[in-house]
């Protein structure tokens, strides 16, 4: 093959690569069908990564758990004086917690329980007294995020 013939390749090589590039970028309503699907098929296992990393989705729910004593004295499981490490563990809790009450069950698995308790350890050490919930506030309406109703689920413990 000629420099000539190679060049061209070249440049027709990298053409369609900005072509099917742009076809993958652009909002679906600017390019044809065929070209989209096309451009799907073969960028798409090149660039995309499934990282959700410059937008995503903000949860509708926050969420806290929350420990009562002899269901009295309702308090943070983690107080708001505590470190950022705590604070942030009992939310990845709490956020896990939220996974299992949205399939149904007020019963956290038994790995969560432990944590759960652990973390409680400092409010009442050894105590059977301590009941635990979950704190959900939740946005209804997302032009008004920040109207939240909330919602208190009640945990159910198995025997340690």
């Amino acid at each position: 093959m000629s420099t000539t013939a190679q060049r061209w390749t070249i440049i027709a090589l990298v053409a369609l690569h900005v072509l099917l590039v742009a076809a993958y970028t652009l909002p679906q309503q600017f390019v044809p069908t065929r070209l989209g699907a096309w451009a799907q098929v073969l960028v798409r296992p090149l660039f995309h990564q499934e990282w959700h990393l410059f937008s995503p989705d903000p949860p509708i729910c926050s969420c806290e758990l929350e420990v009562a004593m002899n269901g009295r004295h309702i308090a943070p499981l983690v107080p708001n004086d505590a470190s950022y490490l705590r604070k942030r563990m009992a939310r990845h809790l709490a956020d896990h917690v939220q996974d299992g009450i949205t399939n149904g069950s007020t019963t956290p698995a038994p790995i969560l329980q432990e944590a759960i308790r652990s973390m409680a350890r400092d409010i009442a050490r050894d105590s059977d007294g301590l009941t635990y919930r979950l704190v959900e506030q939740c946005a209804t309406d997302p032009v008004r995020p920040g109207i939240r109703e909330e919602r208190i689920t009640t945990l159910t413990f198995t025997s340690p």
